[in-house]
Order: structure tokens, then C-alpha cells, then sequence
């Protein structure tokens, strides 16, 4: 069996030959219990360093292939998107790490690969051990989201990494429309993919994952992942209205550290209230302090709205950009909210949350926006 993996990369020179090596000696372990063939794809978006010489240059034993994905709409889902193209039909499954990792080891390859063979899944998605202040699009978006809508609790449903099957990559070609799927969208896409055709998903284990800060992206990160959410919610409401009827699965948060906890500097916590702020310039009696409560309410109010008619492009990028203001302010007041507090409180804050992102979805007394 053919396995492709590939390494999204931008301006990484000082990451990628580690995340390079680690996942060749991952893939020599994995070739001794399976037989594969293997390659190692760097998708460049264009990197102004070393980043594509350095890979080049880094020794491995599997072969490796470097492409550059630049030009109009790049980002990390052309990275991804294109890459699929070119080995579609030409390989049985796929996997993809980010290139800044710093925590990557050889037995998250074999961990993240064995489900696909041992469990026929579609697509393997790590459950990693998270810093309190991190992952906070997948906290109080993409996680209870999915929950809300599909009954089916995703610890990780963006994590970055994956591990899928030819079927779900000739999906995921089929489905890649907007400019946000080309970029940070890519994530959401591949598992509401996965969902909406009810393919196999397993979740699996590893440790940390230790990577370069994101919060400085916040904005972007949210921004492109909500439109690409958003954008699958509209095409799919009939589906979607029916899964919404379906009993939801039971789930337990585990993924979030006691001892790694590292917060964001106050300089870019403080400028992303400004940005909120910026963006919700316009709104009428905007409270500036959003708890669980009233982010709950505002997200299923939009996602409601969205469900009750098809929405323009014009109008979700408008939801996109609201959405995204009172995103910033909720993860803001969260930050203080767990300040100090212990990881069960921290943990049941966000369990509370994601139940009651699906009460209030379900719930017909609750009008859309």
C-alpha cells in the first residue's frame, strides 16, 4: 500500500528537517509490522528562507518531493488541496503534520496509521494533551459545533494532523470551493467532509503538541475556519436538520494539561479585545465581557439563521465577520475566567459550554438572529 505524507510548510527552515526526519523513522517502524510505500511530500506556500533546501537536504530513507504551491490563493489548504490532486488515484491512504511541530515523535506516525488498516477508518484525528490557552477556535467553535449538529463529540476536529483514506482525499478534491478552504478552512473541511458522508473517524491519543504560538493569527485562523464552516452548513442544511434529530453521544473532555499551561502576552490579548471591538464597531449595546452563556446563544442564533434559508455569499462572509467579534471577545473573558483556576474547572467550563451550544441549537423556542 502507497501512503503519501504530507509536510504543509511556510518560512519553517528551522522546523522542518526535525519534523522531516521524525516522520521517516515513523514511517521505517510502521514498515515493519505493514508493508508500504511511502513518500514524503513539503507543500511550500512560497517560504522566503531556507525551508525548501533544508528539506531537500535532510536525509531520509523514504523518497521525498518538494513542490511549491504559490500564487493566487495560497495557503496551507492549496498546500493540501493540490497535493491530493496530483497523488489522487495514485495512493491507498494519506497523512499530513504541520511543519512547525516541535513535539512530533516516530510512534505518532504508527498510532495515527494502524486505525485506518485496524478499525477501516476514513479519518484518524489526534486528541493531543492542549495548554489551557490553546486551541480556542476548536474550544468554543469547531468542537461544540459538531457536537450541536452531529451528536458526535470531536475532541480535535482541526488539530492540523490527520490520517485518511483515498476515499475521503477524492472527497475532500470534490469539496475544496472557497478561498477559505485554501488556507485555514482546510481543517474543518476535511472532518465535516468525513461527516457529512458518514465516513468512519477514530480518535487517537498522543502527547503534547508543542508547535510555534498561533494567537498572534487568532483573527485569521477563526475567520477562515468559521466562512468554510459556515459555507458547509449552507449547502448541507438538509442533512445537517436531519442529524440535529439524532441521540448525542456521551463524552468526557480529556485533552487539556495540568502542568503545560502558557498564556499569550497581555500586549496581544489586549489588541485582540481591540479587534473585536473594530469589528463590532456597528452592533447596538455591544457588551464587551461575553460568557458561555451568551456566546452559546449568539453562535446558535447564526448557525439558525443559516439553517432556515440559503444564505449568499455576501451574507456569511457579514455572519463570518460578526461571528468573529464576539469570538474574540468570548476567548478574551475566558482567559480570565480560567486565570488561576484548576484543569477539572477548566475542563467542566468547556463541557458545560459545548452541552449548551446543543440545547440551545435544538431548542425551537430559540430564534434565529
Amino acid at each position: 500500500m502507497k501512503i503519501i505524507v504530507i509536510v504543509p510548510s511556510l518560512n519553517e527552515e528551522k522546523n522542518i528537517s526535525h519534523v522531516t526526519e521524525v516522520i521517516d523513522k515513523g514511517l521505517i517502524d510502521l514498515s515493519k509490522k505493514i508493508e508500504i510505500e511511502a513518500l514524503i511530500v513539503s507543500a511550500d506556500s512560497g517560504s522566503n528562507d531556507n525551508t525548501r533546501s533544508v528539506f531537500n537536504k535532510t536525509q531520509t530513507f523514504f523518497p521525498k518531493k518538494n513542490y511549491l504551491f504559490s500564487g493566487k490563493n495560497k495557503g496551507k489548504g492549496k498546500n493540501i488541496y493540490e497535493t491530493l490532486k496530483k497523488y489522487n488515484n495514485k495512493a491507498d491512504y494519506f497523512m499530513m503534520f504541520d511543519s512547525d511541530l516541535k513535539s512530533i515523535t516516530p510512534v505518532w506516525i504508527k498510532k495515527m496509521f494502524i486505525p485506518l488498516i485496524k478499525n477501516n477508518s476514513d479519518l484518524n484525528i489526534p486528541i493531543y494533551e492542549r495548554n489551557r490557552y490553546e486551541g480556542n477556535t476548536t474550544n468554543h467553535f469547531s468542537s461544540p459545533l459538531i457536537y450541536a449538529c452531529f451528536g458526535k463529540y470531536i475532541a480535535q476536529p482541526i488539530a492540523g494532523d490527520f490520517a485518511f483514506s483515498a476515499r475521503l482525499a477524492n472527497k475532500v478534491i470534490q469539496s475544496v470551493s472557497q478561498k477559505s478552504d485554501f488556507g485555514f478552512g482546510i481543517d474543518t473541511l476535511i472532518t465535516w467532509t468525513a461527516l457529512l458522508n458518514n465516513f468512519i473517524i477514530t480518535q487517537v491519543y498522543l502527547d503534547k503538541k508543542i508547535h510555534n504560538p498561533s494567537f498572534s493569527k487568532i483573527v485569521p485562523m477563526f475567520s477562515q475556519v468559521a466562512y468554510s464552516t459556515l459555507y458547509l452548513i449552507n449547502i448541507n442544511r438538509k442533512i445537517i436538520k436531519k442529524r440535529l434529530k439524532q441521540t448525542p453521544t456521551s463524552f468526557k473532555f480529556q485533552n487539556i494539561s495540568e502542568s503545560y499551561v502558557k498564556k499569550p502576552p497581555q500586549k496581544q490579548i489586549t489588541e485582540t479585545k481591540f479587534e473585536a471591538i473594530k469589528l463590532l464597531s456597528e452592533t447596538k449595546n455591544l457588551k464587551e465581557n461575553i460568557n458561555a452563556e451568551e456566546w452559546t446563544d449568539i453562535l446558535s442564533r447564526f448557525i439558525k439563521l443559516v439553517l432556515s434559508k440559503k444564505c449568499s455569499n455576501d451574507h456569511l462572509v457579514l455572519i463570518t465577520k460578526l461571528l468573529t467579534g464576539y469570538y474574540l471577545l468570548r476567548v478574551v473573558n475566558y482567559f480570565s475566567e480560567i486565570d488561576g483556576r484548576s484543569k477539572d474547572f477548566v475542563i467542566n467550563s468547556l463541557e458545560e459550554q459545548t452541552l449548551l451550544l446543543r440545547k440551545k441549537l435544538i431548542n425551537k423556542n430559540c430564534e434565529p438572529i
